[in-house]
């Protein structure tokens, strides 16, 4: 499954056409688009309303551990020599008011350009005049701190969804739309937002598709009743995502040589004290399981 946020419904209108999503009616506080293995809700602007909506939409559906969830919209930058329309892989995300700091796991390979993006409750402008013309602006040079990107929901959005997703499963994907001068406040209401997003819809429907397509090829060597101990296993073991890949290498090697392994990883499993009560203790047991399946 994929799951798409994006803000607004400009900002989801190049996916809702690309995937031919339709409506889902039985949502009646914010809008779903859904078909097949794709659903995309619209999180409304603004930190709190996008982890509310995420955190509603994600009780009522919760993910899997092969779903995906990707937030994309658009975003500023202070980076001048990036044309606008650029596409960003957001590989930290900062927010503003309390400066805690998060980490997606970026494990594929992709076609962006990364970089950090900063949260904040208001649109960031760099300018004073700016911040006289719109008062509801914040200073960009009060923050930013060497931070290249800004929005208003990628920190609120990853917050809300650690609770249901792992790191790697999230993606957060942005389209400079302004450079946060005194110029993007007079030019802001007269950007198409959809166009923008449409430039780029093949480079970033193509990517997440390869990557829904791998996942697939990846794990259709473990059946079911495997794929579901597996995640008991990994959520118990407290592995890191580098370290899940790598039992389930062995357990293919094991599979391969000797039909299956269930009942082996059960009757290892059997021997020790779960859950683990770190990383560490979990990297332990991890070393326990490869040294006994080898």
């Amino acid at each position: 499954m994929l799951i798409i946020a994006a803000a607004l419904h400009c900002e989801a209108k190049p996916f809702i056409e690309y995937f031919d999503l339709k409506k889902d009616l039985s949502y009646s506080s914010f809008q779903v688009f859904r078909k097949e293995n794709i659903v995309l809700y619209i999180t409304g602007t603004g930190p709190m309303e996008s982890a509310i909506v995420t955190a509603s939409f994600l009780t009522k559906e919760p993910p899997s551990s092969d779903d995906f969830f990707l937030n994309v919209g658009i975003c500023g930058s202070i980076r001048k020599d990036l044309p606008l329309g650029t596409v960003i892989l957001c590989n930290k995300l900062i927010e503003q008011e309390t400066g805690h700091t998060y980490f997606p796991d970026i494990l594929y390979n992709h076609p962006f350009r990364e970089g950090s993006i900063i949260t904040s409750f208001h649109k960031q402008y760099e300018s004073k005049a700016a911040k006289e013309t719109s008062p509801t602006v914040t200073k960009v040079s009060d923050f930013i701190d060497g931070h290249v990107f800004a929005d208003m929901e990628a920190t609120a959005l990853y917050q809300a969804g650690i609770y249901f997703l792992k790191p790697h499963q999230m993606i957060f994907i942005k389209i400079i739309s302004d450079y946060m001068d005194v110029n993007s406040v007079n030019s802001y209401k007269n950007l198409d937002v959809s166009a923008l997003i449409e430039s780029n819809i093949e480079i970033i429907t193509d990517w997440i598709e390869n990557l829904l397509n791998n996942r697939a090829k990846n794990d259709n060597d473990f059946v079911k009743e495997e794929m579901e101990y597996l995640s008991y296993l990994f959520d118990n073991l407290k592995l890191s995502v580098t370290m899940e890949h790598e039992l389930k290498q062995y357990l293919r090697y094991y599979k391969l040589v000797n039909g299956e392994f269930l009942s082996f990883i059960k009757h290892l499993a059997q021997d020790l004290p779960l859950p683990a009560k770190s990383k560490t203790e979990g990297k332990k047991y991890l070393d326990y399981f490869k040294k006994n399946l080898l």
